[in-house]
């Protein structure tokens, strides 16, 4: 269930959230056999105008190699800068509220991301079986997240299959449900007798503005 409570505030994407992964730049290796290579097949075609310049010949392939892994660098860099920029635009509560349920899952992926979880896995849709998202803190330790993007407050039935699921299928995963609007009362007590970790529409807010979730 969303709304939308800031309809003055677009929401920055490419268009589609999060911006899409560019193909990754070949590794160095790859980079140095690709120039090895073409090398091989420069002596082959030109063999007599190579042995008469070895040097100038050893230059020029230097210098394409240096080339080729400088713009690969380069390219890595622009994707890189482009994402960051793309999340801090969304990096706001109004801009939050305007999310899809699909969009909300993948910015919490980010922010995850940003403060050093690793393996994060966006799982979402019916095959999640009760998360929305799985990662390693930043100790290693496994992290079960789930998402939701209401405009109303989480009630106790939600967190309770929230915490079966983390029983039956995420056991051993330290939990963590984020909800844009916030949680009931009971539901705050049902995670309290878990050390279910809440995080609520102020608690968001602080999130998203560079302070890290502190799990239990």
């Amino acid at each position: 269930m969303v709304d939308s409570m800031s309809p003055e505030v677009p929401m920055q994407r490419y268009p589609g959230y999060p911006p899409p992964r560019r193909k990754r730049p070949p590794s160095i290796v790859k980079l140095a056999l690709i120039a090895t290579g073409a090398g091989v097949l420069t002596t082959a075609a030109f063999g007599r105008t190579v042995a008469a310049h070895p040097v100038l010949t050893a230059l020029c392939l230097v210098l394409g190699l240096a080339a080729i892994i400088g713009c690969s660098y380069y390219l890595a860099r622009l994707a890189e800068r482009e994402r960051h920029a793309i999340f801090e635009a969304n990096s706001r509560l109004e801009v939050v509220d305007r999310m899809t349920g699909t969009q909300f899952e993948e910015h919490i992926a980010e922010l995850l991301r940003r403060d050093g979880f690793t393996d994060v896995r966006v799982l979402g849709g019916a095959g999640d079986r009760g998360a929305d998202i799985t990662a390693r803190d930043p100790d290693r330790k496994p992290v079960a997240v789930q998402c939701k993007r209401w405009s109303k407050p989480i009630g106790a039935p939600e967190v309770r299959n929230f915490i079966g699921a983390l029983n039956a299928t995420y056991d051993g995963h330290r939990g963590v449900f984020v909800a844009s609007s916030g949680f009931t009362r009971q539901a705050a007590e049902e995670a309290a007798l878990c050390g279910l970790l809440l995080v609520d529409r102020p608690h968001l807010a602080r999130w998203l503005t560079g302070t890290p979730i502190s799990l239990p």
